[in-house]
């Protein structure tokens, strides 16, 4: 099995668990910045003390959700909405457990929001192909960072001041 199939396999297990603002998630999101900063060379440092403050702590009302795996941690979305657009302002996911049920379950909050548009910025080689690969442009717009992927640099929406 090539590389970038095994990433895209498609995993049942894989759910979206809300973070509550007033609740203390700094073991399991600080794990996963450990295994993550491994997988890049280049990005802000997403660490508890930045969710907490960049995303939970925002007067921009965004709402952040734990990627879990078999109650494991392997990642996490913040999200914000405004006039039916969904932004996925940040995403921090294990390389391995990158797969379109991820999608799927975003999509699934945007149903139920009434949501028409979910706009990402990444460039993240993993997400990018998994977008591309899906041909998901009619309902998701992407914004890639470089038309060259930028390998083990990490940007989203939260490394800047758009939000």
């Amino acid at each position: 099995m090539d590389k970038l199939k095994y990433f895209f396999m498609r995993n049942k297990s894989i759910i979206l668990d809300r973070i509550k603002k007033n609740s203390d998630y700094k073991d399991e999101i600080d794990r996963l910045w450990d295994l993550k900063k491994l997988e890049i060379s280049t990005g802000t440092v997403r660490n508890w003390d930045f969710v907490k403050h960049r995303i939970l702590d925002s007067p921009d009302n965004m709402v952040a959700y734990l990627i879990k795996k078999e109650k494991e941690t392997v990642g996490y979305l913040a999200l914000f909405f405004k006039e039916r657009v969904c932004y996925v302002i940040d995403f921090l996911i294990i390389d391995k457990f990158m797969n379109m049920d991820i999608i799927n379950e975003l999509k699934k909050i945007c149903i139920k929001k009434d949501i028409s548009i979910i706009n990402i910025m990444t460039n993240d080689k993993w997400m990018i192909e998994l977008l591309r690969d899906f041909n998901l442009a009619n309902k998701l717009n992407y914004v890639l960072i470089s038309k060259d992927k930028i390998e083990k640099v990490y940007l989203t929406y939260a490394d800047s001041d758009s939000f």
